[in-house]
């Protein structure tokens, strides 16, 4: 159930759990978001103990959800810590495109089915998992991540259930999100470190810009790999390698190449016939090549299709490795998953 909404939130692999009053402050969160690389937003109903006029304040935040989806219309928009059926109508109402509960309220996830509103509900035990599996929803939420066990425990419940996604939350932060990233258990990753409170009541915008640009990276987890240079012949490649070897570099052949490189690390491809783009090509290594695809389209990029390896069947497994239609200073780029 909810395959096509579950896709683009695998595809974004990050979304930004935001805290706001008012239209004025989502409207400048979400700016603040797309400048830094993210192009979703989940905006929760919380509202401090301390507010007088609950109701009011509840729906100052279903008005920043209708401001989003108004502002920034290609924005993917959803709405957090609904925890019941009232809050999922005011929610929809506002035009969240997707609905995310802390736990599993049974009430709060029968209405969002009915209303054919995704709906990623809160679990941390086998029996919770079971309701939503018994509802078809095999995405789901799983809060909080680091305080019960992290990624092995997300592993450990997909062993069961392997049909089954999380989209783990709480103490996930740009220093240890490539370890969820990397997981099959994972499709995408929720977090305010990005965006915390009180960065959006100073109005430190430019500091959100910035802690989201560095998430967006981490998250992606772009890392060079190696330089490829070209040769005509195997007889020059071969002595290319000679000539890196006089700066200690140990070599490895490949049927297409040789690769040089130390400390585990072979920062060079030296190819036995001319290869990919007129001076040679760039590796980058991701954790996940669709992922880089989605970030990358803005600035141009495009895959070359019949450059593609998958991991597995082709079509039905994730891309293992893929040229990219633009290169840089006459070098080719691959991507490679980690």
């Amino acid at each position: 159930m909810f395959q096509e909404m579950n896709k683009r939130i695998e595809l974004l692999g990050l979304i930004p759990v935001i805290k706001i009053r008012n239209a004025q402050q989502a409207v400048q969160v979400g700016k603040a978001l797309l400048a830094g690389g993210i192009n979703a937003a989940e905006v929760c109903f919380r509202v401090n103990a301390d507010v007088e006029n609950r109701d009011a304040a509840l729906q100052n935040i279903a008005d920043g959800i209708a401001a989003l989806r108004k502002t920034y219309p290609d924005m993917l928009v959803g709405a957090g810590t609904v925890i019941n059926s009232s809050l999922a109508q005011k929610a929809i109402l506002a035009g969240a495109q997707f609905i995310v509960a802390p736990g599993f309220n049974p009430d709060t996830v029968d209405y969002c089915i009915k209303k054919n509103v995704p709906v990623y509900p809160g679990v941390s035990s086998a029996s919770e998992i079971e309701q939503a599996l018994s509802r078809n929803l095999t995405l789901v939420k799983f809060f909080p991540v680091e305080a019960l066990g992290g990624v092995k425990t997300l592993e450990t419940f997909q062993k069961a259930f392997p049909v089954l996604k999380f989209m783990p939350s709480g103490g996930i932060n740009s220093e240890n999100v490539g370890k969820y990233m990397q997981s099959d258990a994972v499709a995408a990753v929720g977090g305010s470190w990005m965006v915390r409170s009180s960065l959006i009541e100073a109005e430190k915008w430019d500091e959100i810009v910035t802690l989201s640009e560095e998430a967006e990276k981490a998250m992606l987890g772009f890392e060079f790999a190696h330089l490829g240079i070209n040769y005509k012949n195997e007889k020059e490649c071969k002595k290319g390698t000679q000539d890196f070897a006089v700066f200690g570099f140990k070599e490895r052949e490949t049927p297409i190449s040789w690769f040089c490189g130390n400390n585990n690390t072979e920062a060079f491809e030296l190819m036995k016939q001319n290869g990919r783009g007129k001076n040679g090509h760039i590796g980058i290594l991701v954790y996940s090549i669709e992922r880089a695809m989605e970030y990358l389209k803005p600035f141009g990029y495009s895959l070359v299709p019949e450059t593609i390896q998958w991991c597995g069947e082709p079509e039905k497994s994730a891309m293992f490795f893929v040229y990219l239609t633009k290169d840089i200073a006459g070098f080719d780029i691959h991507l490679k998953r980690k």
